[in-house]
């Protein structure tokens, strides 16, 4: 039926389509389902298709909120790549134009931010699920709009902030320990809730989940996790360590494709780099929205701008000229990103936890007073102001004729005398590491 499961949701479709029928006509005529009192055995089925193990909540959950009923079907997946999944089936049923809008969410395979709100007031999030809109007209005429929803366990992100130093195995079972302790009280996609307040999810997954360790083998209701997998006090003795782990993805993709046109450097979230119009690598420790509107800029063929985050895990991006997503970041420096013509084409956009912040256009240059002087006296000695950036404690302009920096390490000020190009872009962090990048997508680097 397909082959593998671990990969796209591409590959669930012919299994999807018929389940879809199915459900369909299920829900026609059974429209008042409701979850089995907790004492009663939960119904299930199961198959296995070239090393897929799928088992399926057979009595879908359902719950009302506000006068909209939304039915919850839900399964386990676990391939032969012993990868685990949770898939979510969300169906409502309603006008043509509201089936419609829902099915409109996912047109194609893609992939979106989900998240997983539990009754124990944790979250469980990914940026890596795999996302599918239907619509379904079943045959006494109702119009049912459906989002398949694949959740891949050993990559998610929670409230935990360990879980991301976790191997893919403890990442799965702090999930499954989440899952099989907490009902889930709102499904997330993007920027759209799902309420499962109504329901009682516990006893469906615990059951479930049991199911599939009896067919597998595979022992997944008793894994464990550690707090704290690695010890502080050796993060900071090896630096070389730290930082390998902080900006290996920068590194690697720099080694991988040769090229590199953006980044944004932190020492406590990592890094990003952007290559081409808008390939991109980040660090698991970004912020989850970050990777996510970077993926969602990617998918609609937009140029990336600019893209920068601070210590405190605020961002920045700006992309298409002038349009950008922003997180946490100040009120001035969110108001004049908006004030910025849409005829101009925005070069740089920065700030810092501090409140300090740059615009730098085709058209001008824009900022905080601290920030508006320097850029003043790069103008005055270099020329025009190209490029702008800036930590809590240093600042690098780009200018026509020259580059004007004040108070930055050491480091970088050697990096810039030792390359035989005209930078684009610098990035750096207060501790020494920095990205130099030129228009060819040159880079020189310190990671």
């Amino acid at each position: 039926m397909f082959s593998s499961i671990g990969s796209s949701i591409a590959e669930l479709l012919p299994y999807s389509y018929y389940m879809r029928k199915l459900f369909a006509l299920f829900l026609c005529l059974c429209p008042a389902l409701c979850l089995s009192a907790p004492n009663a055995p939960v119904e299930y089925s199961y198959i296995q298709e070239q090393g897929v193990h799928i088992v399926t909540l057979q009595e879908p959950l359902t719950s009302n909120y506000m006068g909209q009923e939304a039915i919850y079907d839900i399964q386990f997946q676990y391939n032969k790549a012993k990868r685990l999944f949770l898939a979510i089936n969300i169906a409502q049923t309603g006008s043509e134009s509201y089936a419609m809008q829902l099915s409109g969410m996912y047109p194609k395979n893609t992939q979106g931010m989900v998240r997983i709100s539990l009754s124990n007031k944790q979250f469980l999030g990914s940026t890596s699920a795999s996302i599918l809109g239907d619509k379904v007209i079943s045959e006494t005429g109702d119009t049912i709009g459906v989002l398949y929803i694949l959740v891949p366990l050993d990559k998610i992100y929670s409230t935990d902030n360990n879980l991301v130093r976790q191997s893919p195995d403890s990442i799965r079972n702090y999930a499954i320990d989440k899952l099989a302790s907490s009902n889930i009280l709102v499904v997330r996609v993007n920027d759209k809730d799902f309420y499962m307040q109504n329901t009682s999810s516990v006893t469906a997954m615990r059951s479930l989940l049991s199911v599939l360790q009896d067919k597998t083998g595979v022992n997944l209701l008793t894994g464990t996790y550690s707090d704290n997998p690695v010890s502080p006090t050796r993060i900071k003795r090896n630096m070389a360590y730290t930082s390998y782990n902080n900006f290996r993805n920068i590194f690697e993709a720099i080694k991988k494709y040769g090229a590199c046109r953006l980044t944004a450097l932190s020492i406590n979230y990592g890094g990003a780099m952007v290559f081409g119009n808008g390939g991109f690598s980040a660090s698991g420790k970004m912020p989850a929205d970050f990777a996510t509107y970077l993926r969602l800029i990617n998918g609609s063929r937009k140029y990336i701008e600019e893209i920068n985050i601070a210590e405190n895990g605020a961002f920045v991006i700006v992309y298409n000229y002038y349009e950008y997503f922003a997180n946490g970041i100040p009120d001035n420096f969110a108001k004049a990103l908006s004030n910025v013509s849409v005829l101009d084409h925005i070069y740089s956009a920065c700030f810092n936890v501090k409140g300090d912040w740059a615009i730098v256009s085709k058209k001008e240059y824009v900022a905080s007073p601290d920030i508006m002087k320097h850029l003043d006296a790069a103008k005055k000695q270099y020329g025009k102001p190209k490029h702008c950036f800036f930590t809590d404690n240093g600042i690098s302009i780009i200018c026509a004729k020259g580059v004007y920096t004040h108070n930055v390490p050491e480091q970088l000020l050697k990096g810039l005398q030792s390359i035989p190009w005209k930078p684009k872009t610098i990035k750096f962090t207060d501790n020494g590491h920095y990205v130099i990048t030129n228009d060819s997508e040159k880079c020189h680097y310190n990671l």
